[in-house]
């Protein structure tokens, strides 16, 4: 099989468009129905951050078949100073998660 380039920044673009409707459909829930999913929520808010990670800092461009793993492969041959800029988006987002259900008054549980 000959091998494929991907753009590490699909995966970042794929991340943020999974967590955008879990937030959309809690926020809907939240002002409309007063009700809300918080375990989805929360997944939403730090799986947008994270691929808003991805997106904006991408690490090296790979090539690979279609044997190998995409996303193992993208860790061994991403920087160090890249994976500390992903671990710190990660971060950003359990905090925006925190800030936002304390802001509205949420329960986590």
């Amino acid at each position: 099989m000959p091998n494929k380039t991907f753009k590490n920044r699909s995966v970042g673009i794929g991340l943020m468009i999974a967590g955008t409707p879990m937030v959309a459909i809690n926020w809907y829930l939240i002002q409309y129905q007063n009700q809300y999913y918080p375990k989805l929520l929360m997944a939403g808010i730090i799986v947008f951050f994270i691929g808003l990670g991805f997106t904006l800092f991408p690490g090296t461009k790979i090539e690979i078949d279609g044997k190998q793993n995409y996303l193992k492969t993208l860790m061994k041959e991403t920087p160090l100073y890249v994976k500390l800029i992903w671990t710190l988006f990660l971060m950003v987002g359990v905090v925006a998660a925190i800030l936002f259900f304390s802001i509205f008054k949420l329960k986590i549980a």
